[in-house]
């Protein structure tokens, strides 16, 4: 290992003979671009296109492409949430405050006999261009 390395070292001892290994962990980092500011609008649209609008408010700090994604849930007849799409949004946006709106057909709304109310779960940010994670929640609403 050389100057700066960390590994993670275990050991044992088997029949009077021991082994040791270093293990080394991966994990991602992304610097903080971009965030969600916890405001959101569910718009639901006359249009006969579009049935249902997210509309997530997201700051950012620095250019570039992010996206937001997660798993619409329905409701069914006997009260039982069931997941009914993956869902996302993602644009160009400049350093400031801007909105990431989710559509979902109104005949994908319809689909599985899932109806209202409906659920966003496993949200996440993502920064496209620099292929981050920047935040991720169990639920939106």
């Amino acid at each position: 290992m050389g100057a700066g390395d960390t590994a993670l070292l275990a050991g044992g001892e088997h029949r009077g003979l021991t082994a040791v290994r270093s293990v080394r962990v991966p994990f991602a980092v992304a610097a903080p671009t971009a965030r969600l500011t916890g405001e959101a609008d569910v718009v639901s649209v006359g249009e006969a296109v579009v049935g249902l609008r997210i509309e997530l408010l997201v700051e950012v700090s620095v250019a570039g492409r992010y996206e937001v994604r997660g798993v619409l849930w329905g409701t069914a007849a006997d009260g039982a949430r069931k997941p009914l799409a993956a869902v996302h949004a993602g644009d160009w946006i400049e350093p400031g405050r801007a909105v990431l709106a989710i559509e979902v057909p109104r005949d994908q709304l319809g689909a599985g006999d899932l109806g209202a109310p409906w659920e966003l779960r496993d949200l996440r940010l993502l920064d496209q261009g620099r292929m981050g994670l920047l935040h991720r929640q169990a639920r939106l609403w």
